[in-house]
């Protein structure tokens, strides 16, 4: 018997929530001596922020209380990796931007991490990884597009219909059609 869609997202799921806990143990052998933990995560997403995050952002990007976020980033503004930086949208919700050394730091994690996935993924196919990465990012916006949804309604600010995710959205014939031209 085949599962149904919704089945089969529940063991995504549950793939995700165990895989992602084994990754965590071992980002945290892998990360800089300089660095570990969650102030390692906020690095990251500073460096890879498109702008400058706020704390709050950073804070719903990876699931943790902004209060969390907050502490790592004032750890990282005493390590001369971060600094906080004026907003213009908000006069109190500074932005985080990397310093250099918070740049080079990152940079010495990124190729340490760099190494140990090429390692573990070596014999998986580069399409599967693709196809894969693209799944979960498609997950991901239709997921964040359904809590502002949620949260907009809850402030009475329209229904609580998920609107269309932002973000790619391939269906999986598609892909798998690209990947084979």
């Amino acid at each position: 018997m085949q599962k149904s869609a919704a089945d089969l997202f529940i063991d995504y799921i549950d793939e995700l929530s165990r895989g992602r806990s084994r990754l965590d143990s071992m980002l945290a052998r892998l990360d800089c001596d300089d660095l570990l933990g969650l102030a390692s995560k906020v690095l990251t997403a500073v460096v890879r922020a498109a702008t400058p995050p706020t704390v709050p952002q950073i804070g719903r990007s990876l699931g943790y209380p902004r209060q969390t976020i907050q502490r790592n980033a004032e750890l990282l503004v005493k390590l001369g990796l971060v600094v906080f930086v004026e907003n213009p949208d908000h006069k109190r919700a500074h932005r985080l931007a990397a310093t250099q050394k918070g740049l080079e730091l990152q940079s010495r994690a990124t190729e340490l991490t760099r190494r140990w996935a090429g390692e573990l993924v070596e014999s998986l196919p580069v399409e599967d990884l693709a196809i894969a990465v693209g799944t979960l990012r498609a997950i991901r916006h239709r997921l964040e597009a359904a809590i502002r949804a949620r949260e907009a309604a809850s402030r009475g600010e329209g229904h609580a219909e998920a609107p269309e995710p932002e973000g790619p959205s391939l269906p999986a014939q598609e892909r798998r059609a690209g990947s084979a031209s």
